[in-house]
């Protein structure tokens, strides 16, 4: 769907297609249409080696070195500059009632890293409104030109209720102040134009020439293609990555649907992954392709991602990629999800506000991926959450996109996480308000088949029956959804109470209704001011509830540990303590059910 100001220019403006070098296509999605650059920006020839940069989507002027070329094919979140060895972004952070002393120590709490040098932290200006942060990292040995001196200059706006940022990325030493005071010293704010640009949108890209595997074509084509009837569906089911499928049985066999797609979790290690074969194979061998997610976790000194492009991962990365290759059937690869935030280590959160460095790691696996032949069977899942944490530009999802070349498929992501946690500002969402924006946007944005890598309902806040007969109204009318994967597993309190629980079995009225769903059997659109979240009245209740229930606990001294493994009836749910008997490890049944099977596959 266009937007109103993509119509405007269309009628008012000839359309004309923005050139861009090459190497910035990989930078963010690239406009298929352009309006005239006029209404974006103005360029215009300054004195002693510089260009006037005017940008009126933000509202700035500004000089920048002649001979760089200038990128808008992300408008709506920055502009960028780049040449040589140097690469400058500009964005608009609007502070919308939040101060700009909070936006500035926020954005740069990556400095506590051992691993970074600050050389200043300071005001250039007697009246504190532009704050210049200069710091470096050591240079990573297999990033080709890394840019590793950083110089970040805020500039408090206080008319426009907003903060400039200039983040200037070099290969050379950034000394001091000097080296950058002319883009301070130029930079005025301008006349805006319009608040929004023109969506962005990735180029078609033709899949016939991914040089897939016969296997995956077909399942691609069956599943994820324009041909595609219908919408699948997928589950995360926790057990199943410890070998035990009797839960994913038992809810096929009485929702009478068997789930294409499972989801698994692996961690970056630095030993190769010990059990990654058995499980690609017996999930084939059970009709299941994985969603096979792949994450790092922080460790307790230095950085991951630094260390992926040192080359300190190369044989467990090999060895991976080597294991799906061998593997041969096709495999959804979701590699550093949610990476727009702070809580993953490789987000641009942990690593110098540097969207390019996640951009770099994950090119440099799927490299990694081709040197091993995995590219034949693996179909690439890119997928950021549908909200950035924290929600500055310089986090914006789309500042991370690799590159159509790496993207297969986008995925989106966003729970109804329910009320347990209100006092931190949760609050009951219907999957309507999570995903109608977020889709038309993504929509807007991209060629690629569409998918929900993964999403549920919680209990605690409203009526999780209600939700889901919503869900499968809603989701009809997405047509670009190909497949969506709900997330059957809980999330647990301090005191090793389900603090969110997201199970499809949470009630008896919970699996019927999806049943339901499955099958068609829920049509029509939720009625007007629909809701199925609890009274205000019903909600304090909860909440004091809630308040008197972990004030029991901390009491009685309950720890998470003692919950999971020895079973508190008081804090925990009878159906949960069935769930989880025997599934915190392999039981030798298992194991010689599956090591027989895998004897004779050989």
């Amino acid at each position: 769907m266009m937007r109103k100001s993509r119509i405007i220019y269309k009628i008012t403006a000839l359309v004309a297609t923005l050139c861009v070098c090459a190497a910035s296509l990989v930078l963010c999605p690239v406009y298929t249409e352009q309006p005239d650059e006029w209404t974006f920006y103005d360029i215009k020839k300054a004195d002693d080696g510089y260009q006037l940069f005017s940008n009126h989507i933000d509202g700035y002027e500004i000089l920048l070195p002649a001979d760089m070329t200038i990128d808008m094919s992300c408008a709506n979140i920055c502009a960028i500059a780049f040449g040589g060895d140097t690469r400058i972004e500009i964005y608009r952070q609007d502070l919308a009632g939040g101060s700009a002393e909070g936006y500035i120590a926020y954005s740069n709490k990556f400095a506590a890293d051992s691993e970074i040098t600050v050389k200043a932290d300071e005001f250039a200006d007697s009246e504190e409104k532009v704050h210049l942060f200069i710091w470096s990292r050591k240079k990573l040995s297999r990033l080709e030109n890394d840019m590793n001196y950083y110089a970040s200059i805020d500039i408090a706006d206080e008319k426009s209720d907003a903060v400039f940022s200039i983040l200037v990325k070099s290969a050379d030493i950034i000394d001091s102040y000097s080296d950058v005071d002319y883009l301070v010293k130029s930079f005025k704010p301008a006349y805006r134009v319009s608040e929004e640009a023109a969506s962005a949108k990735t180029q078609l890209t033709d899949f016939s020439e991914r040089g897939w595997n016969l296997e995956t074509q077909e399942f691609y084509r069956e599943y994820l293609s324009d041909v595609t009837k219908g919408l699948a569906w997928g589950i995360f089911e926790p057990d199943t990555a410890n070998f035990d499928y009797s839960t994913l049985r038992r809810y096929e066999e009485y929702l009478d649907y068997s789930f294409p797609v499972i989801l698994h979790y692996t961690q970056a290690e630095t030993s190769p992954h010990s059990n990654l074969a058995e499980r690609l194979t017996m999930a084939w061998n059970e009709g299941k392709v994985l969603e096979l997610t792949f994450q790092m976790t922080p460790l307790d000194a230095g950085n991951m991602m630094y260390e992926v492009l040192d080359g300190e991962y190369d044989e467990f990365l090999e060895n991976y990629a080597a294991v799906i290759a061998d593997f041969g059937h096709p495999v959804l690869f979701r590699p550093l999800n949610e990476m727009n935030g702070d809580w993953c280590i490789y987000s641009a959160y942990h690593t110098c506000k540097d969207t390019e460095v996640y951009k770099a790691v994950y090119r440099y696996i799927y490299e990694i991926f081709r040197g091993q032949g995995a590219l034949e069977n693996t179909i690439w899942v890119w997928n950021p959450n549908s909200k950035s944490y924290p929600d500055f530009k310089w986090n914006d999802a789309f500042m991370y996109y690799p590159g159509d070349e790496y993207v297969d498929v986008v995925g989106l992501t966003a729970y109804n996480t329910g009320t347990f946690y209100s006092e931190y500002g949760e609050a009951w969402t219907e999957f309507s308000e999570l995903y109608d924006e977020l889709y038309e946007d993504y929509s807007e944005r991209f060629s690629q088949p569409l998918i929900i890598t993964e999403f549920a309902c919680a209990e605690f806040g409203g009526d999780k029956e209600l939700w889901m007969e919503e869900m499968f109204r809603v989701i009809a009318g997405y047509d670009r959804i190909r497949l969506a994967i709900w997330w059957d597993g809980c999330d647990w309190d301090a005191y090793g109470n389900v603090a969110r629980s997201y199970f499809l079995d949470s009630s008896e009225e919970t699996l019927a209704t999806f049943k339901a769903g499955l099958h068609g059997e829920i049509t029509g659109a939720p009625t007007k001011g629909f809701s199925s979240a609890y009274s205000a009245e019903e909600q304090q209740r909860l909440a004091k509830e809630l308040a008197a229930s972990k004030l029991a606990a901390l009491r009685a001294g309950t720890t998470i540990e003692e919950n999971r493994h020895e079973g508190r009836t008081d804090t925990r749910p009878s159906w949960l303590e069935h769930r989880r008997d025997g599934s915190w490890g392999y039981s030798e049944e298992m194991l010689e059910a599956f090591n027989s099977d895998k004897e004779k596959r050989e």
